[in-house]
């Protein structure tokens, strides 16, 4: 249902994110084609993971979730422990950790934040928007440390006004960030122009 129902149905919006469909669309437009990836590609690639999954499941063998609710999530760090989960523990153990992961100077932690996330961007294609894809998440990750060294960790009994404020922002970072996902640079680029107003 995920894949065929949800994530196939986006198709029809996504398929806009294009430079002539968004050069004539109307401005309000574009962040709904946008929106529109972010569904199919976290129903799309989170199905195949439950078709894995349930496959597994029916020869006794327990693969674990890789995607548990990450759009619900209150900070870019939850996010990525909560998207794609193989990946992003792969990306600790193999990159990060060895990398000194945050047992080093915060200057050096952050650095191997941004690396990680840039190795990221290149396991998922060798071009430049998945570089930048990579640094969008791994400077939003090494600000969000700073954020939490500085202030500490967010408060368990933080007021539910104050959790929908976070997910929404934690959202709308990770919407926007498949822009550079999904486009090519000058693709992404227009679309922003467009989106506001200097096109």
């Amino acid at each position: 249902a995920k894949k065929f129902a949800i994530a196939d149905l986006m198709t029809a919006f996504t398929n806009h994110l294009n430079q002539a469909d968004i050069l004539v669309a109307q401005r309000w437009v574009l962040p709904l084609w946008l929106s529109a990836y972010a569904v199919k590609i976290y129903f799309d690639f989170s199905g195949y993971s439950d078709i894995a999954i349930g496959s597994a499941r029916l020869f006794g063998v327990r693969v674990p979730e890789n995607f548990d609710w990450p759009y619900f999530q209150t900070s870019i760090g939850n996010f990525w422990r909560h998207w794609h989960i193989s990946l992003s523990r792969w990306l600790t153990d193999y990159v990060f950790i060895p990398l000194g992961g945050s047992r080093v100077g915060a200057t050096r932690g952050y650095a191997n934040l941004l690396v990680t996330m840039l190795v990221s961007g290149l396991w998922h294609g060798a071009g430049l928007n998945f570089l930048v894809w990579g640094a969008w998440h791994g400077l939003a990750l090494a600000a969000h440390r700073g954020w939490t060294q500085w202030r500490g960790p967010a408060a368990e009994d933080r007021s539910a006004f104050r959790n929908v404020l976070c997910m929404g922002a934690t959202c709308l970072w990770v919407v926007v960030g498949w822009a550079f996902f999904c486009m090519d640079l000058p693709t992404a680029a227009l679309f922003f122009r467009r989106l506001l107003g200097v096109v």
